[in-house]
């Protein structure tokens, strides 16, 4: 089983300013009890412009693989069960 690394292990990799921004945070979040919704929203729309979005012809083409791997799983699965099937009632008719 693998060691987690300690406390100090994980500060030590992290920059000064990210510990501080961490630091931050936290205080944020134990002093603010219940936020805001306007924040919410805030913290929301910051967070979907640091989203790297693909462009159409990306998405087209992704699309495309998914499609096409979850179409040839279902033949893969459709003949394998077929052969199966077919293996059982042989099985069986004995």
């Amino acid at each position: 089983m693998e060691q987690l690394p300690n406390q100090q292990e994980v500060t030590m990799k992290m920059s000064q300013e990210d510990l501080a921004s961490l630091k931050d945070a936290i205080r944020k979040q134990k002093g603010g009890g219940g936020a805001d919704d306007s924040s919410f929203v805030e913290g929301i729309l910051e967070e979907v412009k640091l989203i790297t979005w693909p462009n159409p012809l990306q998405a087209l083409s992704d699309t495309v693989v998914v499609i096409s791997i979850v179409l040839g799983s279902a033949v893969t699965l459709f003949f394998v069960n077929t052969i199966l099937a077919d293996l059982s009632k042989l099985l069986y008719k004995l």
